[in-house]
């Protein structure tokens, strides 16, 4: 894809649709479940302390590109989801 002085979002995503559908992402995932080098994740709970703005957004999107970094370099990420020592239903 070049770039143009036109944004296209629809073309955007057919292209990029395109280009994950020729992965086979699911048998990369399946294949790194048997390497060596694993790494553990902890994902805090979601929480929303004040009006939001853009910093709670700005923590989830970094994690989730790490993440999915991380798994298309082909390395076993174990995702657990965090919990609440409050005590408080999450």
């Amino acid at each position: 894809m070049e770039l143009t002085n036109e944004f296209n979002l629809k073309e955007i995503e057919q292209v990029t649709r395109d280009y994950l559908s020729k992965l086979d992402l699911q048998k990369m995932i399946d294949d790194s479940s048997d390497k060596r080098d694993k790494i553990m994740f902890i994902e805090g709970p979601p929480t929303l302390n004040g009006e939001p703005h853009a910093g709670h957004l700005r923590g989830r999107v970094f994690k989730d590109l790490w993440y999915r970094f991380n798994t298309l370099n082909l390395k076993n990420v174990i995702f657990n989801a965090g919990w609440d020592t409050q005590g408080l239903p999450v």
